[in-house]
């Protein structure tokens, strides 16, 4: 018999023992040439032995045909990577590290070419018309411009990258042997697998270990940071598309940097001691050119160098607003690509409000179930609450805190006294100190809690105590900004409007109050909107009182009166108001500050609408306003039921639903008084918060450290001052069925004296509000086991319910019956 060398055995064996033959005989031949010349012969063989067999059998051409383009495409995808190995060396590691699920993917793929012919060429991303081809066909070239080579050439520039790549393979197989590990089982496991492959398919051609053959779409779009991932798919249909996002970017900076430079233009280069002497023609110069300084920076003074810092750290300012701006431009550009391509959805879609957010979760859901777009490729089960809860990862802690009054936000002693007392401050700067000391700072770049941050509440303070610091330094100039930024935001609009105060808004607080676990913004907003009007309808209730209602028809009565007078002088000679002095001001003066008292009186004055002259039960109606608010915010407290006329509930609904211009007051106290509630106040609850946020902290699989209540599990966290806690357990009928369902009820959420849970409990319902919330936004959700025994016991007390009434209806419809056959 002819003596059959080590390669040639490789090469006639089947698929499932090349690659430890192979690693076998590259081990113990390192000369590159002889290796080269044995494989360039071997493979020679190999192609005339195909001919051989495409003149036999039509059958077997087609086969072979199909077979050497599969084995082209193979060759392409092997020289592409050895490109990109030798081009970064952290890239051959990686490549090294995924050789073995490589060589089970080509072995599975191999498996299936005894199939169809057309699914075995579209498994390895080619085109089913190569079938058609000729005998003369020549696979196209790859990666060499226009030039084409014969199927001979390829191979042998495809086994030159082999040998290359089995000896780096082979020198990691022996750093792997040396460590002990055992490689010759699994490459045992791999050759048992791949024999069990074979003996589905009946042909003879040889695949080399180095085809890499993987599909053309393989749908993997894994993102690195799942986050800013979600963050910037829901900013961009939050802003509904990409023209609003850079349209509000654009007017927010120009905003900033007009109101820099008429700031610096006002304070630096206007001549106000000139300008102040401006009484009359005589006095006044008509060019406004000469109240300008040239050079005002010219000499140094205190107020110049106040200015220029000024000027230097709202330009830091601005220029941080810039590169904000730009890289939110450039995730929404990523999002639309994501939303058009992947998604379907186009930008008219989103700004006529045609798809709701849960759509859109349901699609990427989908993408990720059926693999054409894989987001998430380390275990992270995409839902609708795994992606509300990271991107409201941090808003959720919030809302914890709020609701759990963890964060101090008065006056420390003395200054808690008086008027001051028990009075809470809240601004846009301390929400920022907050995420900067406690939200942002405890997640890792993993997104899980640092044992540091809640096993050092010190670290804590000083961190209260840097923020405040810099508010006390940088306090004049904010103050100054915000006043400056205010007025020219809102007074001439609210001149115009004649609403001297602007409307009522609800404040920070009151906002962070209402918010709820996994709510997101459009959700938040779209629930809070009717609440506006209802809490207006219930302040309007409330008449003034007698003394004050007496005087403002006095006030209206007297400037009325007095206005009509000026308007009758301008009627006759409008010359009049502009040259006619009364004391030291002229007439037209006084229109105005007579308008001014008009209005004012007017506001004294009950509303004819709401109060007619005749009496009714405002007690009641009141009651009714106050549900009607708590419907739409979902905060009712127990103090709140029932005492909608009392002056507390009114007091404590209208010190959350103020006029803006009251808001932004207090929004100034705010800023006045952060240092002290910094330094202060917040520092002496740093032990508390730290304990906090150690026992409500969750993990979940693959999307790291969450808010405990926003996961609704009501086995871990509940609320045992909700009224709903006992909804469908009570009054029961007495059925099997309906018995069974309450015992079911009474044992998922037992008594209080029964149940101790160590984890703290949200207070007024909050996370049960959250829970059928979050159902109602997103219908489709599959919710945990305890959550839907939650929703068993509404869904059965509600259907009590319609029973009661229907067999109420029904007894007033036989009493209706009754007394028409009596009179009949």
């Amino acid at each position: 018999s002819t003596h059959i060398s080590p390669l040639q055995a490789k090469c006639h064996a089947p698929p499932s023992q090349q690659a430890t033959m192979t690693d076998q005989a590259l081990m113990s031949r390192n000369d590159e040439g002889s290796l080269w010349d044995e494989l360039s012969h071997q493979h020679s063989r190999e192609i005339q032995q195909h001919h051989h067999r495409l003149s036999s059998s039509n059958n077997t051409g087609q086969l072979f045909r199909t077979t050497l383009q599969n084995a082209a495409a193979a060759v392409s995808s092997a020289a592409s990577a050895a490109a990109t190995a030798a081009a970064s060396a952290a890239e051959r590691r990686r490549q090294m590290q995924y050789r073995h699920v490589v060589m089970e993917e080509s072995a599975v793929a191999a498996a299936n070419v005894g199939g169809s012919a057309d699914m075995a060429l579209a498994e390895f991303g080619l085109q089913p018309s190569a079938l058609h081809h000729g005998a003369e066909y020549r696979p196209p070239s790859f990666g060499r411009g226009d030039q084409s080579h014969s199927a001979a050439e390829m191979a042998r520039g495809a086994i030159h990258s082999d040998a290359q790549n089995f000896r780096a393979a082979s020198a990691k197989d022996r750093e792997v042997r040396g460590r002990g590990l055992n490689a010759s089982s699994q490459a045992n496991t791999y050759e048992r697998s791949t024999q069990h492959g074979n003996g589905q398919r009946n042909n003879n051609f040889v695949f080399l270990d180095s085809f890499r053959l993987r599909p053309r779409r393989d749908g993997w779009g894994a993102v690195s940071d799942l986050d800013v991932f979600f963050a910037s798919i829901y900013n961009y249909y939050f802003h509904r598309g990409l023209v609003p996002i850079i349209g509000n970017g654009l007017v927010e900076i120009t905003s900033l940097l007009f109101t820099l430079w008429l700031s610096v233009f006002l304070f630096a280069y206007v001549d106000w001691g000139l300008l102040v002497t401006c009484t009359d023609e005589a006095t006044c110069h008509g060019d406004f050119h000469s109240y300008i300084i040239d050079k005002p920076f010219s000499r140094l003074s205190m107020w110049n160098f106040i200015i220029i810092l000024y000027c230097l750290l709202f330009s830091c300012y601005a220029i941080f607003t810039v590169i904000t701006f730009l890289a939110t431009v450039k995730d929404a550009f990523e999002a639309k690509a994501f939303f058009e391509d992947k998604l379907g959805i186009g930008a008219r879609k989103l700004e006529g409000g045609a798809v709701e957010w849960d759509e859109i979760v349901q699609k990427i859901m989908r993408l990720q179930e059926t693999g054409e777009y894989r987001v998430a490729i380390h275990g992270q089960e995409i839902n609708a609450l795994t992606v509300a809860q990271i991107i409201m990862r941090k808003e959720n802690f919030m809302v914890a805190f709020i609701n759990r009054s963890m964060l101090d936000l008065t006056l420390p002693w003395p200054l808690d006294n008086g008027f001051l007392r028990g009075k809470e401050y809240f601004s846009k700067t301390l929400e920022w100190s907050m995420y900067f000391c406690v939200l942002s700072y405890m997640f890792n770049h993993k997104y899980k809690i640092r044992p540091a941050f809640y096993m050092e509440p010190a670290s804590l303070k000083r961190r209260f105590a840097v923020c405040a610091v810099a508010h006390a330094v940088f306090l004049p100039f904010l103050l100054f900004f915000m006043m400056l930024h205010f007025s020219m935001q809102n007074l001439y609009d609210w001149k115009s409007s004649k609403m001297y105060l602007g409307p009522r808004e609800w404040s920070h607080v009151a906002k962070w109050t209402f918010r709820e676990f996994n709510e997101l913004p459009h959700a938040f907003e779209r629930r809070l909107g009717p609440s506006y009007e209802a809490a207006e309808a219930y302040l309007k209730l409330f008449t003034k009182s007698p003394a004050v209602t007496s005087l403002g028809r006095a006030l209206v009565f007297v400037s009325g009166s007095l206005g009509a007078v000026l308007l009758a002088f301008a009627a006759v000679n409008d010359s009049i108001l502009l040259h006619v002095k009364l004391g030291n001001w002229n007439l037209l003066w006084y229109v105005g500050i007579l308008g001014v008292t008009f209005s004012v009186g007017k506001a004294m004055l009950p509303d004819a609408g709401v109060h007619p002259p005749f009496l009714r039960n405002l007690f009641a109606e009141m009651d009714s306003a106050v549900a009607n608010i708590a419907t739409h915010t979902h905060f009712y407290p127990d103090i709140w039921k029932g005492r909608g006329w009392d002056d507390m509930t009114k007091q404590a609904i209208s010190g959350m639903f103020q006029y803006k211009a009251k808001l932004f007051v207090s929004e100034l106290l705010a800023v006045l008084f952060a240092p002290l509630i910094l330094g202060f106040s917040l520092p002496k609850r740093a032990e508390e918060i730290c304990s906090f946020v150690q026992q409500i902290k969750t993990e979940v699989p693959g999307a790291g450290d969450v808010c405990g209540y926003s996961t609704f599990d009501f086995d871990t966290f509940e609320d045992n001052n909700w009224e709903g806690r006992t909804i469908g357990v009570q009054n029961s009928p007495k059925s099997g069925y309906q018995a069974g369902l309450q015992s079911l009820a009474s044992e998922s959420i037992p008594e209080p004296t029964i149940r101790l849970s160590p984890r703290p409990k949200t207070q007024n319902g909050k996370m049960e509000k959250s829970f059928f919330s979050f159902k109602a936004v997103h219908p489709s959700w599959k919710c945990s086991t305890s959550g839907q025994h939650l929703v068993d016991r509404v869904e059965t007390y509600q259907h009590q319910q319609a029973l009661a009434l229907a067999k109420e209806r029904n007894h007033h419809i036989e009493a209706a019956a009754r007394q028409l056959e009596t009179l009949r």
